[in-house]
């Protein structure tokens, strides 16, 4: 301990510059859906077949805008194939006397899963039963968009499908976010006020096995996927939990990211439980060669699991775990403002996408001004988190990122939004009285896209462990903004502004308790940190 307390531990940020003059990234091409009613963008899904997949909801009336497929109830699903050369072939839509929303989408063998949210009784062209408020409602179509067969899941009250994956042994796992007991045909019993409830089927959709994993509080799923073992890897938000039931770590605040994995029996191999001291929301997965990476939106400074102080009011925190639960590496990404996570996606082989909201100007990892109240914003990413390109997307009014696929060089992001034709925005709004949003799909050119990296100068500290003062060589800093001190809960406890001509400044640690704690410099060009102990 002696010995690692006479250490300096110099920490600094590799900043990257996405867009040099000779490779801003552009928008190719944008058009969007909608019509006289509300339309969201629920999911896009690559196919085998050198298409893709469009999966909306929407509760516009027949014949308005380009929905082009009935309308059923409140709301209803849209699900459209684009072939090769982005020519629509087919659209269906979903539905019975009630609401339907929130598509999720695997391709298989013979055709294609779809799962929906149901509020609906047997209707429309649902013929299987509701069994509480809210169903999963499982379909299988056959290339052609037909219905070959349906299935629905649920207890007595909310249970909201929120994930959907087909592995290499042929079975399907639905998961939900769900509040039902053993009801209906859940036979798990209710675990908290919330829970994951997963069910396993066959081929054809029939239950192989149902389980819930969950807290004493309220766990939230966001994520599954699986590994090569054939382990399933399911994350999310807990909520108010200790450790109780499936969870076996303390919490680190409120809310935390809860990440566990099953096999397919259904039994937990291993949980994590990922947070600081302030709220991690959220929990988006995906896993890339065995590694997972994870999501989440952060107000957490350096605390708990997280290194690094918060950048604005909320930013973006991406875990790097292997297939054991072992942490790897943490990244974190954001504006001096806010923002939050909306998904990850692997692209090719060797590359991660991230995309969330934002209303931040061009600071910290962002190079660009806000367009409007909150923009798309995505980051294209290595497998070790280093930034490649970034790019902000919007118009004047609000625009939500909700999926994202990588298609013929381009990045393809797709969301919901308010605006209408501005900023970057080039297509109007399909509903007239402007009070709806409408489905807004973006193309990037990534064909050109390189990394220019720019190092920041090293923070010099001493003493460290330091008693009194501390003195900090900023010589080799131009247009320094401020000096900021934090202690190991992430809580701001000193701040100094030096005057531009000063080589050498000395911050005073007297009245601050013994431990560990962080010096960030900001200035024009990005942050650089060191660690120091008192």
């Amino acid at each position: 301990m002696n010995n690692y307390r006479k250490q300096l531990i110099v920490i600094f940020l590799i900043v990257l510059a996405p867009f040099g003059a000779s490779t801003q990234i552009e928008i190719t091409n944008q058009y969007g859906f909608g019509g006289d009613g509300i339309t969201e963008l629920d999911m896009l899904l690559l196919s085998n077949n050198e298409g893709h997949y469009v999966g909306l909801s929407s509760s516009s009336t027949d014949g308005s805008g380009n929905i082009t497929a009935p309308a059923y109830g409140y709301s209803y699903g849209v699900l459209k194939y684009y072939n090769q050369n982005n020519e629509l072939v087919w659209s269906r839509s979903f539905g019975g006397d009630g609401s339907e929303y929130n598509f999720r989408l695997a391709e298989v063998n013979d055709g294609l899963l779809v799962g929906l949210s149901s509020f609906s009784t047997p209707s429309g062209n649902k013929t299987e039963p509701a069994y509480g408020l809210t169903d999963g409602w499982l379909l299988k179509l056959d290339f052609d968009g037909e219905i070959v067969w349906q299935k629905s899941f649920g207890g007595n009250q909310n249970d909201v499908m929120f994930g959907l994956i087909s592995t290499p042994d042929n079975s399907i796992y639905v998961a939900h976010r769900s509040e039902s007991g053993a009801t209906g045909n859940r036979t798990a019993p209710l675990k908290g006020d919330q829970d994951f409830w997963i069910v396993k089927t066959d081929a054809d959709g029939e239950t192989i096995w149902d389980r819930s994993y969950g807290s004493s509080g309220t766990d939230i799923l966001f994520g599954i996927d699986q590994l090569s073992n054939g382990n399933i890897i399911l994350s999310g938000v807990s909520i108010g939990a200790s450790a109780s039931f499936d969870k076996t770590e303390s919490p680190y605040s409120a809310v935390d990211n809860w990440i566990l994995a099953i096999d397919q029996n259904g039994d937990v191999i291993w949980d994590k439980t990922i947070g600081g001291t302030g709220v991690d929301g959220r929990g988006y997965i995906t896993v890339v060669q065995d590694t997972i990476y994870l999501l989440a939106s952060s107000t957490s400074g350096v605390s708990g699991l997280r290194t690094e102080p918060l950048k604005g009011s909320q930013d973006l925190w991406l875990s790097k775990l292997d297939q054991d639960g072992n942490y790897i590496s943490t990244h974190y990404y954001g504006g001096s403002q806010t923002e939050d996570a909306r998904g990850i996606a692997q692209i090719e082989s060797n590359h991660l996408l991230i995309y969330a909201i934002s209303n931040s100007d061009a600071s910290y990892d962002k190079s660009e001004n806000r367009r409007g109240a909150v923009d798309f914003w995505t980051l294209l990413l290595d497998l070790d988190g280093a930034i490649i390109a970034e790019k902000t997307i919007g118009g004047e009014q609000a625009d939500d990122p909700i999926h994202a696929i990588y298609m013929n060089e381009n990045i393809i992001l797709a969301g919901n939004s308010f605006s209408d034709v501005s900023g970057d925005k080039t297509i109007p709004r399909f509903d007239i009285n402007n009070q709806n949003s409408d489905v807004w799909v973006v193309a990037l050119d990534a064909s050109t896209l390189e990394v220019i990296e720019h190092r920041l100068p090293l923070l010099h500290a001493y003493p460290n462990p330091v008693q009194d003062f501390l003195h900090l060589d900023i010589s080799n800093f131009n247009a320094v903004e401020r000096l900021e001190v934090y202690n190991s809960a992430g809580i701001l406890v000193s701040t100094q502004q030096p005057h531009q001509q000063e080589a050498l400044v000395k911050l005073d640690f007297s009245s601050l308790a013994q431990g560990m704690y962080t010096v960030v410099i900001k200035g024009d060009s990005g942050v650089s940190m060191v660690k120091v102990v008192k």
